[in-house]
């Protein structure tokens, strides 16, 4: 069983590492991410706050990475929040559809669906992340020694 905070190391080291010029990405770790993001909103939302820290195109490429280990919605949403950063509004809405249909009751595919069509700005949208990354961080700590359900 997998803990809140071994699946946040894990996504840590990942984007730690990736910051690093020439840093080669260990292979499990990245399928470990991909499982992890996808078993649970937590952990999403975790890489959400921490895709602040990259620039959009690099957190595409990343994700890029990641999704190569295993794809899901939850997956998909995030990499339509870097599309939509980078400007690739057609293309994230296009990603979003296909995570609505694995999963149409994921909140973050509503949330940016709405975001999107409302017309907000990425920086809005980078202040909204930047707001929720402490309360997200917070709630992992509270959680830190749980197993992830789905594990």
């Amino acid at each position: 069983m997998v803990t809140y905070k071994e699946a946040q190391a894990v996504v840590d080291t990942i984007v730690d590492t990736f910051k690093q010029e020439n840093a080669e990405l260990d292979s499990q770790a990245l399928a470990n991410a991909s499982a992890y993001i996808g078993q649970d909103v937590q952990i999403r939302d975790y890489v959400l706050g921490r895709m602040g820290e990259n620039t959009p195109e690099a957190n595409i490429l990343l994700l890029t990475l990641i999704r190569a280990m295993g794809d899901n919605a939850n997956l998909r949403s995030l990499f339509s929040v870097a599309l939509y950063e980078s400007g690739e509004t057609d293309l994230a809405l296009a990603l979003l559809k296909l995570a609505h249909e694995d999963d149409p009751d994921n909140t973050m595919v509503t949330l940016l669906a709405r975001v999107i069509h409302a017309g907000w700005s990425v920086e809005a949208f980078g202040r909204m992340r930047e707001e929720l990354h402490p309360k997200v961080v917070a709630q992992l700590t509270e959680i830190a020694d749980e197993p992830i359900e789905g594990n």
